[in-house]
Parts: C-alpha cells; sequence; structure tokens
C-alpha cells in the first residue's frame, strides 16, 4: 500500500522536471515523505493491537504474542521502506536510477556483515522463540 501511495509521486515528479520546476520536486517528494509517514498511523495503531486483534480471530495467545513482537520489531523497516520508496521514485523520476541501485548494493552487503556480527556476538533481541 505504501509503494502504491508513493506511486502518483512519481508521475509529478516527472512533470515537474521535464518543466524546469527543480522546487517543485522538492516539494512533491517533501509531501510524499509526509503522506508516508501519516499512513504509519493507522499501521502503528494496528500493529500495536495485533495481538487483540488475532486473539479475536481465534488464533493461540502465545502465537499472538510472539506475533505482536514481531510486528513491532518490523515497524521504523517499514517506515524506513516508505521513505527510501519516495525518494527512489523522486530519483528515477529524474533519470537518476543508478543512486538508488548503488545504495541497494551497499544494503545488500552491509545486510551479510550485520547478520554475522549479531550470530557472532550472540546479540539477543526480543524475539525469541
Amino acid at each position: 500500500v505504501q509503494q502504491g501511495l508513493s506511486g502518483a509521486l512519481e508521475t509529478l515528479v516527472s512533470q515537474a522536471y521535464g518543466m524546469h520546476e527543480f522546487e517543485m520536486c522538492g516539494v512533491y517528494l517533501n509531501r510524499g515523505k509526509f503522506v508516508a509517514t501519516l499512513f504509519m498511523v493507522p499501521v502503528i495503531l494496528i500493529f500495536s493491537f495485533s495481538d487483540v486483534i488475532l486473539q479475536a480471530l481465534g488464533q493461540d495467545a502465545a502465537i499472538s504474542k510472539v506475533a505482536k513482537t514481531y510486528v513491532t520489531i518490523l515497524l521504523p523497516g517499514i517506515w524506513a521502506m516508505g521513505m527510501f520508496d519516495c525518494s527512489r521514485k523522486f530519483l528515477s523520476a529524474q533519470f537518476r536510477n543508478p543512486v538508488t541501485l548503488w545504495v541497494q548494493v551497499i544494503t545488500l552487503v552491509l545486510h551479510f556483515f550485520w547478520c554475522w556480527f549479531s550470530l557472532r556476538f550472540n546479540l539477543h533481541f526480543p524475539l525469541r522463540f
């Protein structure tokens, strides 16, 4: 849903870039990020009560608690993904695709390090089974 919200951003930035209104490109980017952040409010509410919602749907209480912990840990990543998606569409509309490519490649390489680091030093995260 968040990626769909930033779909209009690509169109608006492309039009502003084509008309050489570079300031409007930035305005559209900021508005897109604001809308993506506003979208997080209902997501946070739903995720905060996910254990109650899952139990109302008939899920086991222990599983509901683990699911709530998991989605709570995911919240910052979901917001960051929305911000990156807005930036990606902003840069793509200006024909600057290699920037987002390199950000994703560097993040992929660093991800292996982060996984190794967390396993090597036995970091304890709140999600335990």
